[in-house]
């Protein structure tokens, strides 16, 4: 209890304080909330995997949907000696085949611009 004097020193008595306890904190519900919305699939700039690069025959070819990587590049024997790769984006499917250096500079600049 707190005591506050009101007058020539006659103390009042007022009730306790209370804390405010929240289990979770504002940067924890604002990202529960964002997984939820996105049900785990976020855009490149936010995603915790943005790219993952799969060799053809790879083991995590078939699984890195699963894994909810934003960006798959496929690359095979072929593809590495030309210089391309194949580009493949979670819930969009393959997107063709490109040059390394255009697929790198237009990924940096999605994450910069944080395009979708």
């Amino acid at each position: 209890m707190r005591c506050f004097l009101a007058g020539p020193q006659t103390p009042i008595r007022k009730g306790g304080l209370a804390g405010h306890h929240a289990p979770l904190g504002t940067h924890e519900r604002f990202i529960g909330f964002l997984i939820e919305h996105y049900a785990g699939h976020f855009l490149l700039w936010l995603a915790p995997e943005q790219v993952r690069v799969l060799p053809i025959g790879g083991e995590d070819e078939d699984n890195a949907e699963e894994k909810k990587a934003h960006t798959m590049l496929v690359i095979g024997k072929r593809d590495l000696d030309a210089g391309n790769v194949a580009v493949r984006i979670h819930g969009q499917g393959p997107q063709g085949f490109k040059p390394r250096a255009e697929v790198i500079a237009d990924l940096l600049a999605a994450i910069k611009e944080r395009r979708a």
